[in-house]
């Protein structure tokens, strides 16, 4: 069987192109071809021709780097260490150095594998790393993005590109307040409109108490108090979120929502 060595993926850990190996982990040089075991010369002809996917790769990459950070970072070091002495840097200045040269060797792939990326060049494993790296920053990142668009809104007064641009508020101002902020709501038409009869009312569903501090996330409406005046009362007389509810009902309803919305304005603070 005739082998390609150069095309031996195991033979950086395990050997050299030039068909001499070496044992890293037993300090063991010079071996050749033939004074290897069969399992090892089995291992690099797999190696020599197994070819996994882009899944493979990507999943082994992420695994390796998340298990096998610390061995990495430590072999980064050792050969930071082993190029200063061969350089002829005394072992002192050599082991006070490659701690540095090792994060500048990881910057340098970072930037590197990034340049690949972004022209269309980059392997899994770049993208691996890159993301890998990146991860840990995007809230950062996320947080500067929208702290850069708080301050462009407000140099911009409120309006960018003629589209006018107002942040949404963070939290309540005020205390819930049927009358002031819905309206007189739901009317006589809408009880007639969804067919409640005696006895029986037009119910929101939701309640405008919680359309006001939660929203409706099933229409996907948000809350109340980020709302203009006139969208409030718009949602208010949406007839398709009104239910026919017995008086009886919505009394028990009155009791448990106005107990829930004291509990909210103590939470929020607007006693």
């Amino acid at each position: 069987m005739v082998l390609n060595l150069a095309d031996y993926r195991c033979a950086q850990c395990h050997g050299s192109y030039d068909g001499r190996f070496k044992n890293i982990a037993w300090g063991v040089y010079n071996y050749q071809w033939s004074d290897l075991s069969l399992a090892q010369q089995t291992m690099l002809e797999l190696g020599a021709t197994y070819r996994p996917g882009k899944i493979e790769r990507g999943v082994t990459r992420v695994i390796n780097g998340v298990t096998l950070a610390p061995v990495y970072l430590f072999g980064g070091v050792v050969e930071s260490y082993m190029e200063g002495v061969d350089a002829g840097q005394g072992p002192v200045l050599a082991a006070v150095g490659a701690p540095v040269l090792t994060v500048i060797k990881g910057a340098e792939h970072q930037v590197v594998s990034t340049y690949h990326i972004v022209t269309g060049q980059g392997t899994v494993e770049e993208f691996v790393d890159v993301s890998m790296v990146a991860v840990p920053f995007a809230p950062k990142i996320v947080r500067l993005g929208k702290g850069a668009f708080s301050v462009a809104v407000e140099e911009a007064g409120g309006n960018l590109g003629g589209i006018s641009v107002t942040p949404p508020k963070t939290s309540p101002t005020e205390i819930y307040n049927r009358a002031k902020h819905y309206g007189k709501t739901p009317t006589q038409a809408d009880r007639q409109a969804i067919g409640a009869g005696k006895g029986q009312v037009a119910d929101h569903d939701p309640p405008l108490v919680k359309r006001y501090y939660e929203g409706d996330p099933a229409a996907a409406e948000r809350p109340g108090y980020t709302m203009t005046d006139a969208e409030r009362r718009a949602s208010a007389a949406d007839r398709s979120r009104m239910k026919v509810q017995s008086q009886a009902d919505s009394n028990k309803q009155g009791g448990f929502l106005s107990q829930w919305s004291k509990q909210m304005k103590k939470l929020l603070g607007l006693e």
